[in-house]
């Protein structure tokens, strides 16, 4: 059984800015030659290296760091971690709430269609059949003189 394709896409940051090591290095470089996906990521994450580098850089406030590091420690706190639902969980979800839209869109439309208002030609055609059948009087008793 071949052993699947992997890609280093987590690694070209580091790959870049020369952190990997001389073996992972060259692991990186042949699957670049052969994966046109990684390659494709590699020039995305190069042009953006690039361009960042031509940009105005400017002095970073001296409280940017703590305050940083402030953020992240309130974030990890343990009241604002909520866990993700187990995997189980999201395999099952999504087909039962596809078919959930798919059955709520038809009740619209189902809904729509019965509830719909007959339109003119319908009310005349369904009088004109009560007429014939005698069940419709063509005198209109009403207040409105007009």
């Amino acid at each position: 059984m071949p052993t699947p394709l992997r890609h280093y896409q987590d690694e070209l940051q580091d790959w870049l800015d020369g952190r990997l090591d001389a073996a992972t290095c060259d692991e990186v470089e042949r699957h670049l030659d052969t994966c046109a996906e990684c390659r494709r990521e590699y020039e995305a994450v190069a042009w953006t290296k690039r361009e960042t580098k031509r940009l105005p850089t400017r002095e970073t406030p001296a409280e940017l760091r703590d305050n940083i590091l402030r953020a992240l420690r309130a974030e990890s706190s343990p009241a604002n971690v909520i866990a993700p639902p187990p995997s189980f969980w999201k395999q099952r979800l999504r087909p039962v709430l596809a078919v959930a839209a798919v059955v709520m869109f038809a009740a619209v439309l189902a809904s729509l269609w019965f509830l719909k208002r007959p339109g003119l030609p319908e009310i005349a055609a369904h009088d004109f059949v009560a007429y014939r059948a005698q069940q419709l009087a063509l005198e209109l008793s009403t207040r409105d003189v007009k």
